[in-house]
């Protein structure tokens, strides 16, 4: 079950840190409030998510799950700009992720 809460954890930052581009500043009424629901349940899981793993284990998980699954979609969908430099950056924030994960396994 630990890991069903991380999970859903990572899918809804996502899906907030999606609603804040959607929301365009507020100026969209329901990517607003989307972003603020799916932030409030990602905590909630989050909070229970913690209470089965080591804290930093999970926060670096979430931190860099999240981080990661951003800056692709933004480079996918919102044509954000990317250069070697991010690439390397996001391929080292996954790297980090899974060795941490193996150092705790």
């Amino acid at each position: 079950m630990a890991y069903v809460y991380l999970i859903s954890s990572l899918v809804l930052a996502f899906l907030s840190n999606l609603s804040v581009k959607l929301a365009r500043g507020y100026t969209r009424p329901v990517p607003t409030v989307s972003a603020f629901l799916c932030y409030a349940l990602c905590l909630t899981c989050l909070t229970l998510a913690v209470q089965h793993f080591e804290v930093g284990f999970v926060y670096a998980v979430w931190s860099g799950v999240t981080v990661v699954s951003t800056a692709v979609i933004g480079i996918l969908f919102f044509h954000e700009t990317y250069n070697r430099l991010k690439i390397m950056s996001i391929c080292m924030i996954i790297a980090g992720v899974v060795l941490l994960h193996l150092e705790t396994g």
